[in-house]
């Protein structure tokens, strides 16, 4: 496949401006709370309003984690809320963010057991309140050491929970180490018929949540972004994977989190370039060919590092 700018999710004061623009993402997604406030669906209203502006033709949406997680009828009554002001702005669904995670809410076997139980509500609440929406299963994570997350999907299909039409994915610890396993790991327990969605990648400049945090700069970052889109042995070759959404995030404290591609002061990083003429083969002409040799140079110089220092 050809990564899409569907692939430039943005986040916080990330997502408006030239460099979003430019990449003319044609989908977009973002997250909201289970139980959002009116002034949080004003501003994915908002939102979604705003990226169809700049030529967005599909808006995904996923709902995430605030508070501690509810029993199944409370998510159901107040997802309904959500959804019956958001019908029309929103084209695809999403029941749960990374539910598997153990820091966030729905961890382990007895988490995956009240997921499905959020999914039956979750494909109630889309059937009868925005039928012609598509729906994406639960968009698990893929664990920081590699492992199996079969326990989990299994425990979770057991008890009944759906998968919808495509199956939402977060591959992250595999773009960290550019491997496919945990990817092809998850497809051993996924449907077989459906496609994948990495509707959340990216790559670190910073994650001080690793284990020592990651602090790997914007070369490192790039070469990821590369094996990623372009490489043989990357996600967007995968035979399952039909869609990659990039996860452009960047604290606006502490470098906590930082998977942008732009800096701080909106400048491009190399990132930017390598997955511009990755998502945009076909017409890379708005992606500034003035700064395309130096994306270019730069790369070349990661790999020849890499090579070094493995050899």
């Amino acid at each position: 496949m050809q990564p899409d700018t569907v692939g430039f999710l943005a986040h916080a004061e990330d997502w408006y401006g030239p460099s979003f623009a430019s990449l003319r993402p044609a989908a977009f997604r973002f997250q909201i709370s289970w139980n959002a406030d009116q002034a949080l669906i004003d501003r994915a209203r908002m939102l979604s309003d705003y990226v169809r502006r700049q030529g967005v033709t599909q808006v995904v949406v996923s709902f995430k984690k605030n508070g501690a997680a509810p029993d199944a009828a409370t998510y159901g009554a107040s997802i309904r809320q959500v959804m019956a002001q958001l019908a029309g702005y929103v084209d695809v669904w999403g029941p749960a963010n990374e539910p598997n995670l153990g820091d966030t809410w729905l961890p382990g076997a007895a988490g995956a057991r009240v997921l499905a139980q959020y999914w039956a509500e979750f494909a109630g609440a889309v059937g009868s309140l925005d039928p012609t929406a598509l729906t994406l299963s639960p968009e698990f994570a893929d664990r920081r050491d590699l492992g199996s997350i079969g326990s989990y999907l299994s425990a979770y299909a057991k008890a009944g929970g759906g998968f919808g039409n495509m199956v939402g994915w977060h591959p992250y610890w595999g773009t960290h180490a550019m491997t496919r396993s945990t990817t092809d790991d998850l497809l051993l327990y996924a449907p077989p018929d459906l496609p994948v969605w990495v509707t959340e990648v990216g790559a670190w400049g910073g994650n001080a949540h690793g284990s020592p945090p990651i602090e790997d700069g914007e070369l490192l970052q790039n070469s990821r972004i590369d094996w990623l889109a372009n490489d043989p042995t990357g996600l967007a070759t995968h035979p399952r994977v039909t869609r990659i959404h990039h996860y452009h995030m960047r604290d606006s404290g502490q470098p906590d989190w930082d998977s942008a591609l732009v800096r701080r002061d909106g400048r491009r990083r190399p990132a930017w370039y390598t997955w511009c003429y990755a998502s945009h083969r076909d017409d890379p002409g708005h992606c500034d060919e003035s700064q395309r040799g130096l994306a270019a140079g730069l790369l070349s110089a990661v790999r020849r590092w890499l090579h070094s220092a493995s050899s």
